[in-house]
């Protein structure tokens, strides 16, 4: 049975980020920070490609398509989750996710470090050692030939167990087949963090859906109840 999402708090967010920069895997780890740090959905990330990033004034950039050839693997074929939504290619869950442009952070607010403030990113860095990018050396799609919801889920549970978070975790642990007991996240409450990221920083509602891809404002308001609980000093105390 699915569960709800359960974002990263604070605590656990440092925690999980600081895994995913030091984990050997660059995979690994570019999957982790990319989802934590823009919000996109899994087959989103999975179906990411060099020609979605672009450069502009200095900043780098992913534009999500409203829809784009499967490239997941070679040749002619698509892979099994555009074949079974019934489509030829890739294209994002809903309309509200189409066209969006977001910036890729060099920077992110560490609301939980003693000096609470802005700390360096290298998830830009690693996009563009990884991609090929205005004609540089690199791959069309990610891991070469595109990744798995299932393999992206599993990285990321491989990472919360190297940042030990599984303690923090109002759902627990999880028995996953090739890695055993491991903290209970999967790639959309990565996507929650990054709501709840943007909510911790008082973001506009309207604001923060151009951002998310939420077709309904309403959408958001679990994201700011969590942040707001997070700074009202009980919730912390309780769920740390």
């Amino acid at each position: 049975m699915e569960r709800d999402t359960e974002p990263l708090k604070r605590k656990s967010m440092h925690l999980f980020v600081e895994a995913a920069e030091q984990i050997d895997d660059p995979i690994k780890s570019l999957v982790a920070l990319f989802l934590t740090f823009t919000g996109v959905r899994n087959d989103t990330l999975c179906h990411l490609h060099s020609s979605w990033f672009q450069k502009d004034d200095g900043d780098l950039k992913v534009k999500i398509p409203a829809e784009d050839a499967c490239t997941k693997h070679e040749g002619d074929k698509i892979c099994g989750t555009c074949n079974q939504k019934g489509k030829d290619g890739f294209s994002p869950k809903t309309q509200a996710g189409t066209g969006r442009t977001l910036k890729i952070p060099e920077s992110w607010h560490n609301h939980y470090a003693e000096e609470s403030g802005q700390q360096e990113l290298d998830l830009r860095e690693r996009i563009e050692h990884h991609f090929s990018i205005d004609g540089s050396v690199g791959n069309d799609v990610i891991d070469g030939n595109g990744l798995g919801i299932r393999t992206t889920n599993r990285y990321v549970k491989e990472i919360a167990a190297e940042a030990e978070i599984g303690f923090y975790r109002p759902t627990g642990y999880t028995q996953n087949n090739l890695l055993g007991r491991v903290p209970d996240i999967t790639c959309h409450d990565l996507r929650g963090t990054y709501c709840v990221q943007l909510a911790r920083k008082d973001a506009n509602p309207w604001k923060m859906c151009k951002k998310t891809g939420h077709a309904d404002v309403n959408s958001l308001e679990p994201y700011i109840k969590f942040a707001e609980q997070e700074f009202s000093g009980d919730f912390e105390e309780e769920f740390i």
